[in-house]
Formats: C-alpha cells, sequence, structure tokens
C-alpha cells in the first residue's frame, strides 16, 4: 500500500508499521482513516439511479489502474515468487483449505475442483499484474457524496497474477445464491431486478467496459473464472461452518453455511456446463479476426522493411503486434493440451492453419516463421490430418534436408495441397 501510493490507485496513506508482538500481542500497522462510505450491499440501496451505475463503473475504472501498475518499478515482486500456472496454485489452494475444514463429502464440490484443475491452463496466456485477490464493493471507501474511489482496503491476498480473476470476483454478486447475504457481507443478487431502471450496469456491461480500459479480452476464460470463485466461496464458507461448530462463529449465521457450500458448489457447475470448456472454437473466431484487423493490415509495411537497406533489423511493429496477441489470449496457443497447454492438436490445427495464412502471422503468436505452424507427435498426425481435411484446410507436410532446412514450404493463401515427405 505504501509502494501504491505514488500510482493511480488510491490507497490510505500509511503511517508506521510494528513487527514487535509484545505490544498487541501480533504485527500491526497504523493507516490513515480515510472518511467516506463502505457500500455493504450490492443493490446500493438509498443511492439515486445514475449515481448506482456511476459508482459500478467507478469500481471497474480504478480496476484497471491497479492492473497497469507497473510492478517491477515500484519493487513489489517479491510479493510472489511464482507467477506462474496461477489459476491452478489458486484452485489447489483453496482445495486444501477446503479439505481441512471438510465436515462431509459434498460430491458437487469435488466434481467443480476437478473441473477447474482440468481448466486451469486457460488463464495462463495473460500477461501477469497486480491482483488485489479480493476486489470486491466492499473493499472500496467511496467519497462521501460522489461516485468516486478514495481507497482500495483489505490488501490480505495481493500477489502476482491473472488480472481476470480480479474482475470475476469484483461480479460475482451477480451469481451469488441470494441466500448468501444472510451470511456473507457484501453479497446480494441485483440480477433478480430489473438491472436497467434500478440503475446498475448488467455483468456484461461492466466485462466489457473492462476490456475496453484494459485493452485485455476476458469473455473466452469467463467461465472458468466465474466458476473458480464460486469454489473460492464454497471454501471459505466450509471454513465458517467448520469454525462454527468449533465454537469460533464469525456470525450468529454461521451454522447456516453449510447449505451455502453446495449452493455455491451447484453455482459454480452450472457455469461449468454452460461453457464450452475447450473454448477452442470462440478462440479460433478470435484468431481469424485478429488476423484480418491487424496481421493482413501490417504485410505492406512487412515487406517493404524486408525489402530495405534495414532488412536484416528487426521489424519495429513486430513487437507491437506480439503485444496485442498477448493482450488477446492469444499467446502460446501451440502448446498441445497434454503438455499442458489450452488445446489438442486436433482444435489448434484450424489455428495454425489461419495464422499460417500470413508470412508474418506465425511470429506473432509466438511461433517461428515461415513454415505451417504445427509442431505435433508423429502419432498425433493422422487425427490432425483427419481433422484438417474435413476442414477443408490446406496441408503441407515438409521435407527436411541434411541441414535441418525445409525443402519446401507451404504459401497459405493458395488453394493447392502440396504434399512432401513426412519430416
Amino acid at each position: 500500500m505504501s509502494a501504491l501510493r505514488c500510482t493511480r490507485v488510491p490507497v490510505p496513506i500509511m503511517h508506521a508499521f510494528c513487527d514487535d508482538d509484545s505490544v498487541l500481542g501480533y504485527k500491526f500497522f497504523i493507516m490513515e482513516y480515510v472518511k467516506g462510505r463502505v457500500l455493504t450491499d450490492p443493490d446500493l440501496p438509498g443511492i439515486g439511479v445514475k449515481e448506482r451505475s456511476a459508482i459500478y463503473r467507478e469500481m471497474i475504472r480504478v480496476l484497471t489502474e491497479l492492473h497497469a501498475v507497473d510492478v517491477h518499478a515500484l519493487g513489489l515482486d517479491s510479493i510472489s515468487h511464482n507467477r506462474g500456472n496461477y489459476l491452478s496454485r489458486q484452485v489447489s489452494r483453496w482445495g486444501r483449505q477446503y479439505e481441512a475444514s471438510k465436515t462431509t463429502e459434498l460430491p458437487r464440490v469435488e466434481s467443480l475442483s476437478r473441473w477447474l484443475q482440468a481448466n486451469a491452463t486457460l488463464g495462463d496466456s495473460y500477461q501477469s499484474c497486480l491482483v488485489h485477490g479480493d476486489y470486491r464493493l466492499d473493499n472500496l471507501i467511496f467519497h462521501p457524496t460522489e461516485p468516486r474511489v478514495l481507497a482500495v482496503i483489505d490488501w490480505e491476498l495481493a500477489t502476482i497474477g491473472n488480472p481476470i480473476a480480479d474482475l470475476a470476483t469484483s461480479l460475482i454478486c451477480y451469481r451469488a445464491p441470494a441466500e448468501a447475504r444472510r451470511v456473507v457481507p457484501g453479497f446480494s443478487t441485483p440480477v433478480l431486478r430489473n438491472l436497467r431502471d434500478h440503475g446498475i450496469p448488467s455483468e456484461e456491461e461492466l466485462v466489457a467496459q473492462y476490456e475496453e480500459l484494459a485493452m485485455v479480452e476476458a469473455r473466452t476464460v469467463w467461465p472458468v473464472f466465474l466458476a473458480f470463485c464460486a469454489f473460492r466461496n464454497a471454501s471459505i464458507l466450509q471454513g465458517v461452518y467448520w469454525r462454527a461448530l468449533n465454537g469460533n462463529a464469525a456470525s450468529e449465521n454461521a451454522l447456516g453455511s453449510q447449505s451455502l457450500v453446495e449452493l455455491f458448489a451447484d453455482l459454480g457447475m452450472r457455469i461449468a456446463d454452460e461453457a464450452n470448456v475447450s473454448g477452442a472454437q470462440v478462440v479460433l473466431n478470435k484468431v481469424e479476426a485478429f488476423m484480418l484487423e491487424e496481421v493482413y493490415p501490417m504485410e505492406e509495411s512487412f515487406f517493404a522493411h524486408a525489402s530495405s537497406d534495414q532488412r536484416w533489423e528487426v521489424w519495429p511493429p513486430m513487437e507491437e503486434l506480439k503485444e496485442k496477441a498477448k493482450r488477446s489470449g492469444l499467446w502460446n496457443l501451440w502448446i498441445p493440451k497434454d503438455l499442458g497447454g489450452r488445446f489438442t492438436n486436433s482444435e489448434y490445427a484450424p489455428m495454425a492453419a489461419a495464422m499460417g495464412r500470413s508470412v508474418i502471422g506465425p511470429e506473432v503468436s509466438d511461433r517461428v516463421p515461415p513454415v505451417f505452424n504445427l509442431c505435433m507427435r508423429l502419432d498425433h498426425l493422422p487425427t490432425v490430418f483427419r481433422s484438417c481435411v474435413t476442414a477443408g484446410l490446406q496441408l503441407q507436410c515438409s521435407r527436411y534436408g541434411e541441414h535441418g532446412t525445409p525443402a519446401s514450404f507451404w504459401n497459405g493463401r493458395t488453394e493447392t495441397t502440396v504434399v512432401g515427405s513426412p519430416p
């Protein structure tokens, strides 16, 4: 919080930190008192229609500022030593929490955990950033009379991770069971009302706002992160119930939290059941749109560079295109699913074909041109070949020369199929 004081993320001023346990019996810090509103009910009762909309949009705006922070420049690299596999690590962590407080077998919780582990790699193509870990409306202090955030508080779960996790945490209230508000502050179900008349933007509108401001595509992985939020809440509520059984209840309704564990697990599985688990078709559509909008228009510039005196230097727009591909979730699509990637070779083949239609397309998504950018184990080749033929794709098996260079190449724009000897 001290480091963030010099950024566009609003936080209280930090006054002092004491690590001497003898003073209060534990470590503590002192920060300024921020006079304002903490809004614990997402329905925002007693607030005008226009201000309700502005409050939600301000919540999303501040979140994009948080995710834009330069972690390295602020010296915050040390808050997380493991930046890879964020969602998989989070699912494992909350799974352990659940197991430690489990009082009975709940098959839906187990099923949700398995589904999340199987799909956790879907978020790995996103660039890691500072994440709050518990970004919700009631962890913000708003101005007493204006829809303006004065401070983001409760940073205990902050780490380096996937930005979409914070976005899903802030919007899970749209899906949460109505019964949750009895036990957990900050939970409501605004979707049960007419949102437009009520003044609260829809979930879809807020996701779109985040995507526009952060220049990041979230919808492809949205179901996975929503399901994770449901799983995390189930784990938290199981802990609430376990502590209540042991005489350490956080609220008078804590003993009723057991039923909510099942409700959140059911919510997570409904999201999982409704989702296109692989998301392959969605990503293929994104790849094709990215090629049309970003890659093809740059080919003329690339060929001009390749014919110039600077042809042996890096073409400047390439790094910018790579960053756009990363922000769009189109990075490292080629890694096979059985090696930790997002797609099977059969699912990836049409994406490879789409990128291979441009000489610069493969490199933009972290593949090396100029050959058709599909790497596979030979035992996968028959399946992939059948899949590609069914899809009407043009294929080439390159024959490699004695120095490891391709003896033939494939022009993705042609209508002819060129088949040589297999590698």
